[in-house]
C-alpha cells in the first residue's frame, strides 16, 4: 500500500509542478520526496499501514539545523 500511495502523490505533485526529489543518506534514512516552494525545502514521508507513526528518517533529518539554516 506504500508503494500506491507514494505514486499517488508523486502523480499529485507533479501536477501542481513541484520538480520532484528523493532523498536517502546512510546516517539519516531514506525521505520519500524532497520539494521545493519558493525558498523553502519540504521533506514529505509518505505512511501507511500500522507503522504510520513511525518516521524515524524524517525525524533524522529534521534534527541536523544545517539542512533548514
Amino acid at each position: 500500500m506504500g508503494s500506491i500511495l507514494e505514486n499517488i502523490f508523486a502523480q499529485i505533485f507533479t501536477a501542481n509542478h513541484f520538480k520532484l526529489r528523493y532523498y536517502n543518506k546512510k546516517k539519516i534514512g531514506e525521505i520519500d520526496f524532497i520539494i521545493q516552494q519558493g525558498k523553502s525545502v519540504i521533506p514529505v514521508e509518505i505512511k501507511s499501514g500500522n507503522d504510520f507513526k513511525n518516521h524515524k528518517a524524517l525525524n533524522n533529518l529534521l534534527e541536523i539545523k544545517e539542512w533548514w539554516a
